[in-house]
């Protein structure tokens, strides 16, 4: 169990939780960051135990439950008292071999064995590795109970509905940048003007952008050249297509890429404060200060250092002549 939750700053701005009163908010942010939460988000929470941490009326908790459940931001199982947050992998990686060992053990603990199917076809949509997820499906015998378009993925951010499916030897050619609506052709011949599915939807001034043998776009590998902080590639590329989809052009990305790398020269900014890659695309979008040029760097004036000098203040006592000798004496290493 974590010590703490990850909740961004936008969460009370957004236009979901804007629309909810104040016993609902409170319920909402309850749900996200309660003692009972876990790696994989899903866990054991008895309505009694709601009652008492929040102060809520039983009757009030069940309401809010129900609308959570019809606006596809949870599931609750009555029959084991097991909450399910449907947004969880959205804002929190799971790429580490260590969170993925960690997630396993919390889904065996799992009772209601249909969430353990569906989050790991959630986990599969994210792109996250599920192979030794997906082992947890043959040993406790688990189907897949639910389609993965019954889940609503954003938790109040915003309200996407991304239908992606994946069909060998096609190739999806959207009608504008936030390729909403695509249409399946052969993936033979491309044309250097169409936009495929490959680089998000997102309009190249030049040839369409191919994936490397990892699945990278050349666009993005670019990105990644730039960037002052090589770690978690995998989670920046994922936000790095979610962005393109929002309509951000990959020369933008890029250029805010260039500038946060001089920005953080010029700030002598040590390696462990510079923004993970996937943060700095993330849904707050820190990179778009970056996008114009970089930001002004504004100096303090440094001030002198200051000299204390100590002085013997001898107007505090009265002393008489023999006094001041020895004082002399004293300072002098005992000579006159």
């Amino acid at each position: 169990m974590a010590t703490y939750r990850q909740v961004f700053i936008s969460f009370w701005q957004d236009s979901y939780i804007l629309d909810l009163d104040a016993e609902g908010k409170l319920l909402y942010i309850y749900l996200l960051t309660n003692t009972k939460t876990t790696q994989c988000g899903i866990y054991e929470l008895p309505i009694k135990v709601i009652q008492f941490e929040t102060g809520l009326d039983k009757k009030v908790i069940e309401q809010y439950l129900k609308k959570f459940e019809a606006d596809k931001k949870i599931l609750y199982s009555k029959e084991t008292s097991e909450v399910f947050m449907l947004n969880w992998l959205k804002y929190n990686n799971i790429d580490s071999p260590k969170v993925i060992a960690c997630i396993k053990k919390e889904l065996m603990q799992v009772k209601n064995k249909e969430y353990v199917a569906l989050f790991i076809q959630i986990a599969e949509k994210f792109e996250y590795p599920t192979d030794e997820l997906k082992s947890l499906l043959d040993t406790l015998s688990i189907p897949y109970p639910y389609p993965i378009d019954t889940v609503s993925i954003p938790y109040g951010e915003e309200k996407e509905k991304e239908e992606e499916k994946e069909k060998e030897k096609e190739t999806y050619i959207c009608s504008s940048a936030d390729a909403d609506v695509c249409v399946p052709i052969p993936a033979e011949k491309p044309s250097d003007s169409e936009h495929t599915a490959e680089d998000g939807g997102a309009q190249s001034s030049t040839k369409t952008k191919k994936a490397g043998k990892d699945g990278y776009t050349q666009d993005f590998e670019e990105f990644w050249s730039h960037y002052p902080r090589k770690i978690e590639m995998k989670a920046a590329f994922r936000t790095w297509n979610t962005r393109l989809k929002e309509g951000i052009s990959p020369q933008d990305m890029i250029q805010a890429a260039i500038n946060y790398s001089k920005y953080c020269g010029l700030q002598k900014t040590e390696t462990r404060y510079i923004k993970h890659a996937s943060t700095f695309l993330g849904p707050d979008k820190p990179f778009m200060e970056f996008v114009h040029g970089v930001p002004e760097i504004k100096e303090k004036p440094r001030e002198e250092p200051r000299t204390f000098i100590p002085q013997a203040n001898f107007k505090q006592r009265q002393y008489d002549d023999s006094m001041y000798e020895r004082l002399k004496e004293m300072s002098l290493g005992g000579k006159k």
